[in-house]
Parts: C-alpha cells; sequence; structure tokens
C-alpha cells in the first residue's frame, strides 16, 4: 500500500542584488532529454540561470539509466529524481524545482517541492499533518 508521507519543501537562496529583476524559471521533467554520448535510459537537463546584474548560474540535472538523479549548482548536489520503488520515491518522479522570489526580500530563491511516498504497512505522517 503506497502511503503519501509529506510533502518535501527544500528552500535554498541563491544570493542577486537584483533578483526581483531575473524572470522566473522552472525545471520540470519535460526538460530532461536523453544526452547523445549517454547510456540508454539516462537523462539530463542543463540550464543558465539569470540572476540580474547579467550574473548567470549554471544548473544541471543528471539522471541515472537506473533512475535517480541529482540537481547540480556549483559545489551544491540534491536529489531531485527517483523514479523505482525502494521504499520511498517522489511523487510523479521528480521534485519540481523553480527559481523565483519567493519572500520578496531580493533574493532569487530555489524552490524543490513534491511528495515523498512510501510503501510501508505502517501509516505515518509528517508534523503538522492529520
Amino acid at each position: 500500500m503506497q502511503i503519501k508521507i509529506f510533502c518535501v519543501w527544500l528552500l535554498l537562496t541563491v544570493w542577486s542584488a537584483e533578483a526581483e529583476s531575473a524572470k522566473p524559471v522552472s525545471i520540470a521533467k519535460s526538460d530532461l532529454v536523453h544526452p547523445a554520448d549517454g547510456m540508454p535510459g539516462e537523462l539530463s537537463c542543463e540550464k543558465e540561470i539569470n540572476l540580474g546584474r547579467g550574473v548567470k548560474l549554471a544548473v544541471k540535472i543528471e539522471v541515472t539509466a537506473k533512475g535517480n538523479g541529482t540537481l547540480t549548482i556549483g559545489k551544491l548536489k540534491v536529489k531531485v529524481f527517483d523514479d523505482h520503488n525502494d521504499g520511498a520515491f517522489y511523487e510523479d518522479e521528480m521534485l519540481k524545482t523553480d527559481f523565483a522570489d519567493i519572500d520578496g526580500d531580493g533574493f532569487l530563491d530555489i524552490r524543490e517541492t513534491s511528495r515523498l511516498c512510501r510503501e510501508d504497512s505502517q501509516s505515518l505522517t509528517a508534523p503538522g499533518v492529520a
């Protein structure tokens, strides 16, 4: 039985003096393509995010043939893709990734959202979830 555990909210801040002038960007599963030099089943996506004042940030998502994937921003790596049920997996296989000024503080933020699903006989809920 599949039990939805909780919403994963990962909020990271990317600093930029004029983030509010930068255009919001999303990365979705539909942006992933099969790399020409990759193995069968591998997917990837590379985008350059404009943070404002001409400052750009390279963002890369790489998914292995086994269905595990990471988003890389500089030295930061975040697991954003999991398409096989090994006990816990993301709903719709991938975290939704948005770059926008979420809290109005003038900084461009990264928001990763999805539901984490778990196959378990126990009913578990996140704090604050009925």
